[in-house]
């Protein structure tokens, strides 16, 4: 989602502005820039998913298409917002906002593999507490052959 509302920006940019060269530089630097601080991010760091605490009894998990779009708030429409609004004044400036959201994007689908990639490796079904950084896991259910 992230990635394709950035690349939409991007194209309104370049429709409205009259220097392309300068808005897509200001998009790459803007993904650029939010991939690499978002990868780096310690909160998000792929060895945290080594460890995480068995998912407590009760607990309430939400359907996927809930979860993604409670992940878009309010950062990716906030950032998203700022773009269109600055289209009507600064098209550069909403192509370094778009590039920022597609750098989102970026991150959140290096994040994505390195989850499932932990959820492969055995470890069970990773839920992440909504508002901290804290993962659970989900031991999958063995059946008999």
């Amino acid at each position: 989602m992230r990635l394709g509302l950035g690349v939409v920006e991007l194209i309104l940019a370049l429709a409205v502005g009259d220097r392309d060269r300068a808005v897509v530089l200001a998009f790459a630097l803007g993904a650029l820039a939010a991939a690499v601080f978002l990868a780096s991010d310690r909160r998000f760091a792929s060895r945290s998913l080594d460890d995480p605490a068995p998912l407590p009894a009760g607990a309430h998990v939400l359907p996927p298409l809930r979860a993604a779009l409670y992940g878009l708030l309010p950062s990716t429409v906030g950032a998203g917002g700022l773009a269109l609004v600055s289209l009507t004044f600064e098209p550069v400036l909403a192509a370094l906002l778009a590039g920022v959201v597609a750098g989102m994007g970026i991150a959140s689908s290096a994040s994505l593999y390195a989850v499932e990639a932990a959820e492969r490796r055995g470890c069970g079904r990773l839920y992440a507490e909504r508002g901290r950084a804290r993962l659970f896991v989900a031991q999958p259910e063995r059946t008999m052959p």
